[in-house]
C-alpha cells in the first residue's frame, strides 16, 4: 500500500481541484503532464482566461511553475518558475519579428527587427506600469536615436549615438514636450555645439573648439537674419558680422586683438 505525507496530500489535492477546474479536453491534456515536486495554487490562478493566447501547455506552465521554452506556431514564450520572462514572435518565413524581455520589477523591453538583417530596428521600453518610457531607432550604418518619454508620454530627451556607440547629440526638451536645447559633442565626449530654440527654430548656437573655447557664436536677429561673432583661441572677439533674412551682408566689425571693436563697416 502507498502512504502519502501531508504536504504530498496537500500536492494531489490542488492538481486535482485544479483538473476539475479546466475544461474536459484540458484535463485529458494534462493526464500526461508530470507534476511531482510541485506545490499548485490554484484558487488563485485562471486557467481558462489564457487559453487563446498561450495554448493548453503554457496554463500547465503556469501551474507547475515551469521553466523553459513553450512554442505554438508563430509564438514562442519563455518562463522561469512559472514567471513569464520573454516572448519571441516569428515571421511566416520563419525570421525573428518582435522579442519581448521581462525583468524582475516587471519592465519590459521590446525589439523589432529587421526582416533581411535580423538586427534590430526598434526597441520600446516600458516601465513597470506599461508606460513607453524610451524608443531607440536603429539605423542600418550602427547609428541610433533613444528617445525618453514621461508618464504622461511627452518627450523629455533625444540623444543621438555614432555607430562606435558614443553620444553624438542630445536634445533636451521642456515640460510640454518642446525642446529647449541641442547639444553636439566631439568623439572625446566634449561639447562641440549647443542651440538653444524657443518655438521650434533655433535662436543661438554656441561652438566650441575641442579645448572648450569658444569659437564662434550665431545669433537670430528680430528680422529674421543672423549676426556671428568669430572668437580667437584666447576667447577674444574678433569679428562680428550680421546678415539679412536672405543671407546677403549687413555690416561687419572687426575687432582688435584685446577683443576691443573697431569701425563698424556696412555692406555696399
Amino acid at each position: 500500500m502507498i502512504t502519502f505525507n501531508a504536504t504530498q496530500r496537500s500536492n494531489i489535492n490542488n492538481i486535482q481541484a485544479t483538473k476539475k477546474a479546466l475544461p474536459k479536453k484540458i484535463r485529458m491534456a494534462q493526464d500526461s503532464v508530470s507534476f511531482s515536486g510541485t506545490k499548485l495554487k490554484a484558487a488563485n490562478f485562471d486557467a481558462t482566461s489564457q487559453i487563446g493566447q498561450y495554448g493548453i501547455k503554457a496554463i500547465i506552465a503556469k501551474i507547475t511553475r515551469f521553466s523553459g521554452t513553450i512554442k505554438k506556431g508563430n509564438f514562442e514564450a519563455e518562463f522561469q518558475k512559472g514567471t513569464k520572462i520573454g516572448e519571441k514572435r516569428f515571421r511566416n518565413d520563419g525570421t525573428l519579428s518582435v522579442s519581448r524581455k521581462f525583468d524582475h520589477s516587471g519592465q519590459l523591453r521590446e525589439i523589432t527587427t529587421h526582416k533581411k538583417s535580423g538586427k534590430p530596428e526598434e526597441t520600446l521600453k516600458y516601465d513597470g506600469i506599461g508606460h513607453l518610457a524610451s524608443k531607440t531607432e536603429h539605423s542600418s550604418d550602427g547609428w541610433k536615436r533613444v528617445i525618453g518619454f514621461d508618464e504622461e508620454g511627452r518627450k523629455i530627451g533625444q540623444t543621438t549615438y555614432d555607430k562606435n556607440d558614443k553620444v553624438f547629440s542630445i536634445d533636451f526638451h521642456d515640460s510640454r514636450g518642446k525642446i529647449l536645447t541641442t547639444n553636439n559633442y566631439y568623439e572625446s565626449g566634449k561639447l562641440k555645439s549647443s542651440s538653444q530654440w524657443e518655438n521650434d527654430e533655433i535662436v543661438s548656437t554656441v561652438y566650441r573648439r575641442e579645448d572648450s573655447t569658444t569659437e564662434q557664436l550665431i545669433e537670430k536677429n528680430e528680422d529674421g537674419g543672423l549676426t556671428v561673432s568669430e572668437y580667437r583661441p584666447d576667447e577674444t572677439l574678433k569679428m562680428k558680422v550680421s546678415y539679412h533674412a536672405n543671407g546677403r551682408l549687413k555690416w561687419f566689425t572687426p575687432h582688435d586683438e584685446q577683443g576691443r571693436p573697431l569701425e563698424t563697416k556696412l555692406a555696399q
